[in-house]
Protein backbone atom coordinates (compact mmCIF):
# COMPACT_ATOMS: atom_id res chain seq x y z
CA UNK A 1 0.00 0.00 0.00
CA UNK A 2 3.24 2.45 0.03
CA UNK A 3 3.28 2.76 -3.34
CA UNK A 4 -0.51 4.00 -2.57
CA UNK A 5 0.87 6.51 -1.23
CA UNK A 6 -0.93 5.56 2.17
CA UNK A 7 -0.76 2.98 4.72
CA UNK A 8 -3.64 1.21 6.00
CA UNK A 9 -3.94 0.13 9.45
CA UNK A 10 -6.89 -1.95 11.03
CA UNK A 11 -6.65 0.04 14.91
CA UNK A 12 -8.88 -3.06 16.78
CA UNK A 13 -10.96 -5.66 15.82
CA UNK A 14 -14.00 -3.51 16.16
CA UNK A 15 -13.32 -2.97 12.04
CA UNK A 16 -12.31 0.50 12.56
CA UNK A 17 -9.62 1.02 9.58
CA UNK A 18 -7.33 4.19 8.90
CA UNK A 19 -5.49 4.84 6.18
CA UNK A 20 -3.03 7.92 6.68
CA UNK A 21 -2.84 9.41 3.22
CA UNK A 22 -1.43 12.24 1.22
CA UNK A 23 -2.96 14.97 0.56
CA UNK A 24 -2.08 14.56 -3.21
CA UNK A 25 -3.73 10.78 -3.43
CA UNK A 26 -5.44 10.79 -6.81
CA UNK A 27 -9.04 9.68 -6.93
CA UNK A 28 -7.83 6.22 -8.25
CA UNK A 29 -5.80 5.75 -5.71
CA UNK A 30 -8.34 6.40 -3.02
CA UNK A 31 -10.97 4.57 -4.61
CA UNK A 32 -8.61 1.80 -5.06
CA UNK A 33 -8.67 1.96 -1.40
CA UNK A 34 -11.78 2.11 -0.01
CA UNK A 35 -12.55 -1.42 -2.75
CA UNK A 36 -8.97 -2.40 -0.39
CA UNK A 37 -11.09 -1.56 2.63
CA UNK A 38 -14.72 -3.10 1.17
CA UNK A 39 -12.69 -6.60 0.61
CA UNK A 40 -11.04 -7.22 3.59
CA UNK A 41 -12.67 -5.19 6.27
CA UNK A 42 -16.18 -5.44 6.31
CA UNK A 43 -17.04 -4.78 9.79
CA UNK A 44 -19.83 -1.81 9.78
CA UNK A 45 -18.88 1.17 11.79
CA UNK A 46 -20.54 4.71 12.20
CA UNK A 47 -18.38 7.20 10.89
CA UNK A 48 -16.42 9.73 12.85
CA UNK A 49 -14.48 13.14 12.73
CA UNK A 50 -10.96 13.42 12.43
CA UNK A 51 -8.85 16.49 11.94
CA UNK A 52 -5.98 17.62 10.49
CA UNK A 53 -3.98 15.87 7.52
CA UNK A 54 -4.88 12.07 8.37
CA UNK A 55 -7.74 10.87 6.53
CA UNK A 56 -9.51 8.32 7.48
CA UNK A 57 -11.84 6.20 6.45
CA UNK A 58 -14.72 3.83 7.41
CA UNK A 59 -16.69 0.33 6.22
CA UNK A 60 -20.11 1.81 6.83
CA UNK A 61 -23.11 0.37 4.30
CA UNK A 62 -25.53 2.10 3.58
CA UNK A 63 -23.77 5.41 4.15
CA UNK A 64 -26.08 8.43 2.24
CA UNK A 65 -23.17 10.54 0.66
CA UNK A 66 -25.50 14.11 1.01
CA UNK A 67 -25.58 13.16 4.87
CA UNK A 68 -22.04 11.95 6.11
CA UNK A 69 -20.61 13.21 9.32
CA UNK A 70 -17.03 12.35 8.31
CA UNK A 71 -15.08 15.39 8.71
CA UNK A 72 -11.58 14.93 7.41
CA UNK A 73 -9.38 15.53 4.17
CA UNK A 74 -11.82 13.65 2.64
CA UNK A 75 -14.12 10.83 3.12
CA UNK A 76 -15.21 7.96 0.65
CA UNK A 77 -18.46 6.19 1.86
CA UNK A 78 -19.59 2.82 -0.01
CA UNK A 79 -20.94 -0.33 0.16
CA UNK A 80 -20.18 -3.61 -1.52
CA UNK A 81 -21.48 -3.00 -4.53
CA UNK A 82 -21.27 0.86 -4.79
CA UNK A 83 -18.72 3.54 -4.30
CA UNK A 84 -19.68 7.21 -3.26
CA UNK A 85 -16.96 9.84 -3.81
CA UNK A 86 -17.65 13.06 -1.54
CA UNK A 87 -16.23 16.36 -2.52
CA UNK A 88 -12.66 16.29 -0.89
CA UNK A 89 -13.04 18.74 2.25
CA UNK A 90 -9.85 21.65 2.40
CA UNK A 91 -7.71 21.33 5.16
CA UNK A 92 -7.70 23.33 8.13
CA UNK A 93 -5.49 26.40 7.19
CA UNK A 94 -1.78 26.24 8.75
CA UNK A 95 -0.75 29.84 9.64
CA UNK A 96 2.98 28.67 9.16
CA UNK A 97 2.25 27.91 6.09
CA UNK A 98 0.22 31.16 4.79
CA UNK A 99 2.65 34.31 3.26
CA UNK A 100 0.78 36.96 5.63
CA UNK A 101 1.91 39.84 3.15
CA UNK A 102 -0.88 37.77 1.08
CA UNK A 103 -3.61 39.43 3.24
CA UNK A 104 -2.01 42.91 3.15
CA UNK A 105 -2.51 43.38 -0.57
CA UNK A 106 -5.82 41.36 -0.06
CA UNK A 107 -6.79 44.71 1.60
CA UNK A 108 -4.94 46.76 -1.04
CA UNK A 109 -7.05 45.59 -3.66
CA UNK A 110 -10.49 45.48 -1.91
CA UNK A 111 -9.44 49.15 -1.08
CA UNK A 112 -8.69 50.39 -4.87
CA UNK A 113 -11.08 48.32 -6.50
CA UNK A 114 -8.31 47.61 -8.91
CA UNK A 115 -4.94 45.75 -9.36
CA UNK A 116 -3.26 49.07 -10.27
CA UNK A 117 -3.94 50.92 -7.59
CA UNK A 118 -3.16 48.21 -5.29
CA UNK A 119 0.31 47.95 -6.89
CA UNK A 120 0.87 51.89 -6.56
CA UNK A 121 0.06 51.87 -3.03
CA UNK A 122 2.13 48.58 -2.08
CA UNK A 123 4.70 49.62 -4.70
CA UNK A 124 4.82 46.50 -6.44
CA UNK A 125 4.56 45.87 -10.23
CA UNK A 126 0.99 45.41 -11.41
CA UNK A 127 2.03 41.56 -13.06
CA UNK A 128 3.52 40.99 -9.53
CA UNK A 129 0.54 42.01 -7.87
CA UNK A 130 -1.36 39.93 -10.52
CA UNK A 131 0.43 36.90 -9.65
CA UNK A 132 -0.36 37.78 -5.89
CA UNK A 133 -4.05 37.82 -6.70
CA UNK A 134 -3.83 33.82 -8.25
CA UNK A 135 -1.86 33.05 -5.08
CA UNK A 136 -4.91 34.37 -2.98
CA UNK A 137 -7.56 32.75 -5.31
CA UNK A 138 -6.32 29.69 -4.68
CA UNK A 139 -5.33 30.13 -0.90
CA UNK A 140 -9.45 30.84 -0.50
CA UNK A 141 -10.40 28.87 -3.19
CA UNK A 142 -12.45 31.29 -4.48
CA UNK A 143 -12.40 34.24 -7.32
CA UNK A 144 -12.57 36.82 -4.76
CA UNK A 145 -12.65 40.14 -7.36
CA UNK A 146 -14.11 39.84 -10.53
CA UNK A 147 -14.05 42.57 -13.76
CA UNK A 148 -16.66 45.11 -13.89
CA UNK A 149 -17.20 48.52 -15.11
CA UNK A 150 -16.02 49.75 -11.48
CA UNK A 151 -13.13 48.05 -11.55
CA UNK A 152 -12.07 44.78 -9.58
CA UNK A 153 -15.23 44.25 -7.75
CA UNK A 154 -15.28 41.92 -4.70
CA UNK A 155 -17.11 38.35 -4.11
CA UNK A 156 -19.38 37.36 -1.91
CA UNK A 157 -16.54 35.55 -0.09
CA UNK A 158 -14.10 38.38 -0.17
CA UNK A 159 -16.93 40.65 1.66
CA UNK A 160 -17.74 38.08 4.45
CA UNK A 161 -13.69 38.14 5.22
CA UNK A 162 -12.66 41.46 4.39
CA UNK A 163 -13.87 42.67 8.11
CA UNK A 164 -11.83 40.07 10.12
CA UNK A 165 -8.39 40.56 7.48
CA UNK A 166 -8.66 44.06 8.47
CA UNK A 167 -9.31 43.53 12.42
CA UNK A 168 -6.22 41.17 11.95
CA UNK A 169 -4.09 43.75 10.18
CA UNK A 170 -5.20 46.31 12.67
CA UNK A 171 -3.81 44.67 15.70
CA UNK A 172 -0.58 44.06 13.48
CA UNK A 173 -0.52 47.67 12.99
CA UNK A 174 -1.22 48.33 17.24
CA UNK A 175 1.50 46.13 17.80
CA UNK A 176 3.70 47.92 15.65
CA UNK A 177 2.75 51.61 16.97
CA UNK A 178 3.39 50.69 20.32
CA UNK A 179 6.88 49.84 19.47
CA UNK A 180 7.00 53.51 18.69
CA UNK A 181 6.76 56.58 20.82
CA UNK A 182 4.82 59.63 19.88
CA UNK A 183 6.67 63.48 20.92
CA UNK A 184 4.02 66.55 19.85
CA UNK A 185 6.93 69.05 20.43
CA UNK A 186 8.80 67.61 17.98
CA UNK A 187 6.28 65.55 15.48
CA UNK A 188 5.91 66.94 12.21
CA UNK A 189 3.24 64.50 11.71
CA UNK A 190 0.35 65.83 9.22
CA UNK A 191 -3.73 64.96 10.08
CA UNK A 192 -5.76 65.59 7.55
CA UNK A 193 -9.74 66.15 7.91
CA UNK A 194 -13.11 66.31 5.90
CA UNK A 195 -15.50 68.90 7.21
CA UNK A 196 -17.84 71.44 5.98
CA UNK A 197 -16.35 74.90 6.37
CA UNK A 198 -18.92 75.50 9.29
CA UNK A 199 -17.26 72.75 11.47
CA UNK A 200 -13.73 74.16 10.64
CA UNK A 201 -14.94 77.67 12.14
CA UNK A 202 -16.23 75.63 15.37
CA UNK A 203 -13.01 73.30 16.04
CA UNK A 204 -9.95 74.60 14.50
CA UNK A 205 -9.35 78.07 16.14
CA UNK A 206 -8.95 76.66 19.58
CA UNK A 207 -7.14 73.58 18.36
CA UNK A 208 -4.65 75.39 16.18
CA UNK A 209 -3.64 77.85 18.66
CA UNK A 210 -3.10 75.01 21.71
CA UNK A 211 -1.17 72.91 18.58
CA UNK A 212 0.84 76.01 18.12
CA UNK A 213 2.29 76.21 21.68
CA UNK A 214 2.42 72.33 22.02
CA UNK A 215 3.54 70.77 19.09
CA UNK A 216 4.70 73.84 16.26
CA UNK A 217 5.47 71.08 13.39
CA UNK A 218 2.11 69.24 13.19
CA UNK A 219 0.63 70.52 10.40
CA UNK A 220 -3.74 70.38 9.73
CA UNK A 221 -5.34 69.97 6.70
CA UNK A 222 -9.18 70.32 5.92
CA UNK A 223 -10.79 69.26 2.87
CA UNK A 224 -14.67 68.20 2.06
CA UNK A 225 -14.52 64.62 0.90
CA UNK A 226 -18.13 63.20 -0.88
CA UNK A 227 -19.62 61.69 2.34
CA UNK A 228 -20.11 58.17 0.28
CA UNK A 229 -16.50 58.29 0.06
CA UNK A 230 -15.32 59.11 3.31
CA UNK A 231 -15.02 55.22 5.06
CA UNK A 232 -12.77 54.53 1.51
CA UNK A 233 -10.73 57.37 2.16
CA UNK A 234 -10.11 56.52 5.85
CA UNK A 235 -9.36 52.77 5.33
CA UNK A 236 -6.67 53.61 2.59
CA UNK A 237 -5.06 56.03 4.83
CA UNK A 238 -5.87 59.07 3.07
CA UNK A 239 -7.99 60.74 5.42
CA UNK A 240 -7.83 60.19 9.43
CA UNK A 241 -10.42 62.19 10.43
CA UNK A 242 -13.71 62.82 9.52
CA UNK A 243 -16.24 65.33 11.35
CA UNK A 244 -20.29 64.77 10.06
CA UNK A 245 -23.06 64.06 11.55
CA UNK A 246 -23.82 60.40 12.84
CA UNK A 247 -24.30 58.96 9.52
CA UNK A 248 -21.70 57.00 8.88
CA UNK A 249 -22.40 53.20 9.99
CA UNK A 250 -19.25 50.72 9.38
CA UNK A 251 -17.84 48.31 11.41
CA UNK A 252 -14.23 49.18 10.42
CA UNK A 253 -14.56 52.95 11.76
CA UNK A 254 -14.38 54.78 15.49
CA UNK A 255 -16.37 57.14 16.60
CA UNK A 256 -17.41 59.94 19.35
CA UNK A 257 -19.27 62.21 19.70
CA UNK A 258 -17.91 66.01 19.92
CA UNK A 259 -20.67 68.75 20.03
CA UNK A 260 -24.68 69.01 20.30
CA UNK A 261 -25.72 72.50 19.61
CA UNK A 262 -29.54 73.62 19.13
CA UNK A 263 -30.78 75.32 16.26
CA UNK A 264 -32.02 78.49 15.90
CA UNK A 265 -33.01 80.93 13.38
CA UNK A 266 -29.54 83.64 12.58
CA UNK A 267 -30.81 87.36 11.82
CA UNK A 268 -28.52 90.45 12.30
CA UNK A 269 -28.67 92.39 15.13
CA UNK A 270 -30.85 95.31 14.11
CA UNK A 271 -33.50 93.25 11.94
CA UNK A 272 -37.23 94.33 11.95
CA UNK A 273 -37.80 90.91 13.24
CA UNK A 274 -36.20 90.95 16.53
CA UNK A 275 -38.37 93.31 17.76
CA UNK A 276 -41.10 90.98 17.90
CA UNK A 277 -42.25 87.07 18.69
CA UNK A 278 -41.27 84.74 15.68
CA UNK A 279 -44.15 83.13 14.92
CA UNK A 280 -44.14 79.85 12.32
CA UNK A 281 -46.06 82.43 9.53
CA UNK A 282 -43.32 84.78 10.59
CA UNK A 283 -40.70 82.51 9.70
CA UNK A 284 -41.99 80.95 6.72
CA UNK A 285 -41.88 84.51 5.08
CA UNK A 286 -38.47 85.41 5.88
CA UNK A 287 -36.22 85.48 3.25
CA UNK A 288 -33.70 82.42 4.03
CA UNK A 289 -29.71 81.34 3.05
CA UNK A 290 -29.40 77.65 2.80
CA UNK A 291 -25.78 76.35 3.03
CA UNK A 292 -26.03 72.75 1.56
CA UNK A 293 -23.18 71.29 -1.08
CA UNK A 294 -25.90 69.47 -3.36
CA UNK A 295 -26.65 71.61 -6.36
CA UNK A 296 -30.89 70.52 -5.74
CA UNK A 297 -32.84 68.60 -3.09
CA UNK A 298 -34.10 69.95 0.08
CA UNK A 299 -32.82 70.17 3.36
CA UNK A 300 -33.60 68.19 6.70
CA UNK A 301 -35.19 71.33 8.07
CA UNK A 302 -37.34 71.19 4.71
CA UNK A 303 -38.21 67.99 5.05
CA UNK A 304 -39.32 68.46 8.66
CA UNK A 305 -41.40 71.19 7.40
CA UNK A 306 -43.01 69.84 4.44
CA UNK A 307 -44.62 67.02 7.20
CA UNK A 308 -46.72 69.59 8.41
CA UNK A 309 -47.52 70.91 4.84
CA UNK A 310 -45.37 73.92 5.35
CA UNK A 311 -42.69 75.17 3.11
CA UNK A 312 -39.96 78.36 3.58
CA UNK A 313 -38.73 80.82 0.86
CA UNK A 314 -35.13 79.89 0.02
CA UNK A 315 -33.78 83.36 -1.62
CA UNK A 316 -30.24 81.80 -1.60
CA UNK A 317 -29.11 78.53 -1.86
CA UNK A 318 -24.96 79.00 -1.52
CA UNK A 319 -22.26 75.80 -0.51
CA UNK A 320 -19.77 78.14 1.26
CA UNK A 321 -20.49 80.00 4.91
CA UNK A 322 -17.84 82.13 4.47
CA UNK A 323 -19.92 85.26 3.14
CA UNK A 324 -23.32 84.26 5.08
CA UNK A 325 -22.79 86.93 7.96
CA UNK A 326 -22.11 89.42 5.40
CA UNK A 327 -25.18 89.00 3.77
CA UNK A 328 -27.49 88.46 7.20
CA UNK A 329 -25.38 92.31 8.47
CA UNK A 330 -26.37 93.93 4.90
CA UNK A 331 -29.97 92.49 4.05
CA UNK A 332 -33.02 91.28 5.95
CA UNK A 333 -32.24 87.54 4.76
CA UNK A 334 -31.93 84.97 7.64
CA UNK A 335 -30.15 81.44 7.96
CA UNK A 336 -31.49 78.24 10.26
CA UNK A 337 -27.98 77.08 11.94
CA UNK A 338 -26.40 75.88 14.91
CA UNK A 339 -26.51 78.56 17.93
CA UNK A 340 -22.43 78.71 17.81
CA UNK A 341 -22.82 80.17 14.27
CA UNK A 342 -23.80 83.65 16.14
CA UNK A 343 -21.28 83.45 19.16
CA UNK A 344 -18.68 83.42 16.08
CA UNK A 345 -20.40 85.91 14.51
CA UNK A 346 -22.29 89.46 15.19
CA UNK A 347 -25.72 88.30 14.80
CA UNK A 348 -28.47 87.53 16.47
CA UNK A 349 -29.94 84.12 17.43
CA UNK A 350 -33.79 83.47 17.76
CA UNK A 351 -35.55 80.47 18.80
CA UNK A 352 -37.06 78.65 16.13
CA UNK A 353 -40.83 78.50 16.53
CA UNK A 354 -41.36 74.58 15.83
CA UNK A 355 -39.38 71.51 17.64
CA UNK A 356 -36.36 70.84 15.86
CA UNK A 357 -33.54 68.46 17.34
CA UNK A 358 -30.47 69.34 18.19
CA UNK A 359 -27.57 68.93 15.76
CA UNK A 360 -24.94 66.28 16.43
CA UNK A 361 -21.55 66.35 15.03
CA UNK A 362 -18.66 62.98 15.75
CA UNK A 363 -15.40 62.91 14.66
CA UNK A 364 -14.74 59.19 13.19
CA UNK A 365 -11.34 57.44 12.64
CA UNK A 366 -10.93 54.19 11.00
CA UNK A 367 -10.03 50.82 13.54
CA UNK A 368 -6.82 50.76 12.41
CA UNK A 369 -5.71 53.79 13.80
CA UNK A 370 -7.66 53.86 17.11
CA UNK A 371 -4.52 52.70 19.14
CA UNK A 372 -2.20 54.93 17.31
CA UNK A 373 -0.35 57.52 19.72
CA UNK A 374 0.02 60.57 17.46
CA UNK A 375 -4.23 59.40 16.52
CA UNK A 376 -4.99 59.34 20.53
CA UNK A 377 -3.04 62.39 21.21
CA UNK A 378 -5.16 64.57 18.56
CA UNK A 379 -7.98 63.32 19.57
CA UNK A 380 -7.66 64.19 23.27
CA UNK A 381 -6.68 67.37 21.86
CA UNK A 382 -9.47 68.31 19.88
CA UNK A 383 -12.01 67.37 22.99
CA UNK A 384 -10.19 68.96 24.98
CA UNK A 385 -9.69 72.57 23.30
CA UNK A 386 -14.14 72.09 22.79
CA UNK A 387 -14.50 72.23 26.53
CA UNK A 388 -12.49 75.31 26.81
Amino acid sequence: MLGLRGVVNKLDDSGLVQIICSPLSSLFHRSFIAFFIARYFAQPQQPESYDGFTACFHYVPECNPSTCTVNSLFCICFNISQIYILAEQNPPMKLNKVDLNLFVAFDAIYTASSLSGAAERLHVTQPAMSNTLNRLRELFDDPLFVRSGRGMMPTPGAQNIIGPVREALATLNTSLHKLKSFDPATSDKRFRFSMRDLNEAQLFPDLLGSLQREAPGIVIESFQVPREDSIKELANGRLDFVVDAPVLSDPQLCHQKLTEDEVVCVVREDHPITRETLTLEKYLTLPHILVTSRRDGQSMLDRELEKIGKFRRIAMRTQHSLMVPELLRRTDMSMTTIHSFSRFHATRALALPFAVPPVEMYLYWHKSADLDPASQWLRAKLTSSLKQ
